[in-house]
């Protein structure tokens, strides 16, 4: 038996409600949505170097994006309509120029939501990483956080671990991170010290 042929009836164009031309529609107004709520809408026409300094706050010294600020605390911006930068570096492209290939845009004063040109430079991969290390904001360097625990630590962490206890709440309690714990449980940090042997 044949699969029955379904066919779905094509729209009339005279059907179709017609649109004014992008010139001429509104700069603000309202609509329904599709769960038939209303909604406002504003219409921004402004080229990116006017909208952009439109969200900043100047301070005597920092610069402040007022816009939207991502998890990583810096400041973004929508350009070209679609495509999201960090709001420093469009910052860096408007006041100086663009950015070559392979550069970042680096913070002097360390406030991520900055965006005076006068807090900013260029530098590579490696100041970048080097910058992020140098500001304590590098969350592991291998051989860092072990350096926090003294012996004593060490010892009561390997006997808590072994007796049960989450790495997770460890670290919370030792400002270390899980990773740490769960190293140092299996010696794999400090394995020279002596104390409670790994069990299992």
């Amino acid at each position: 038996m044949a699969a029955p042929t379904i066919t779905h009836p094509q729209p009339d164009p005279a059907d179709r409600i017609p649109r004014a031309p992008l010139t001429e529609q509104p700069e603000s107004g309202s609509y329904t949505d599709s769960r038939g709520r209303q909604r406002k809408f504003r219409r921004i026409n402004r080229p990116l170097s006017e909208r952009f300094w439109l969200k900043v706050h100047k301070t005597d010294s920092c610069w402040l994006w007022t816009g939207h600020i991502a998890t990583t605390g810096y400041g973004q911006v929508g350009v070209d309509g679609r495509k999201v930068n960090n709001a420093h570096r469009v910052a860096w492209e408007l006041a100086v120029g663009p950015v070559p290939d392979g550069e970042f845009v680096l913070h002097r004063c360390d406030n991520r939501a900055c965006v005076n040109p006068h807090h900013l430079f260029l530098g590579s991969a490696r100041d970048n990483l080097l910058d992020c290390i140098s500001k304590g904001r590098f969350r592991h360097v291998p051989g860092q956080s072990e350096k926090k625990l003294t012996l004593e630590m060490r010892c009561a962490i390997r006997e808590r671990a072994n007796a049960g206890e989450p790495a997770a709440a460890l670290a919370n309690e030792y400002g270390v991170s899980p990773v740490t714990i769960r190293r140092l449980v299996a010696r794999k940090t400090y394995a020279g010290d002596t104390g409670p042997e790994r069990q299992g």
